[in-house]
């Protein structure tokens, strides 16, 4: 589809990093923490290409449907701190925890 494209590219970028990682630990001779290192970011890339098919999958479609749809309780999600109204909404419509976060100043009229 052509509105994936960007995902696409993203996943092509992580696949590159995987490749390039996966190379170097296992032709080139370096020090532990060098290895460490290169295993670090292989693992975020595969971390962030895990996501990155979640989310194109999995939770755009549910935070485009019109009515949220009962989500499955052994589903284990992180969930995320927001600040917008728009955003909070679109994440709980996608069955994520959300955690609205909203100013001190905003709480000036009500007694608590």
């Amino acid at each position: 589809q052509p509105q994936d494209d960007w995902a696409l590219s993203l996943l092509n970028e992580f696949n590159a990093t995987i490749t390039i990682c996966l190379h170097r630990l296992t032709s080139v001779s370096s020090s532990f923490r060098s290895h460490a290192q290169g295993l670090v970011e292989m693992q975020r890339a595969c971390l962030y290409s895990h996501a990155l098919i979640d989310y194109v999958e999995i939770l755009r479609p549910r935070m485009s449907a019109q009515h949220a749809s009962k989500q499955s309780r052994t589903e284990r999600r992180m969930g995320a701190f927001v600040w917008n109204d728009d955003h909070a909404l679109s994440l709980f419509s996608a069955g994520l925890p959300v955690y609205y976060v909203r100013l001190f100043s905003d709480f000036d009229r009500q007694n608590i």
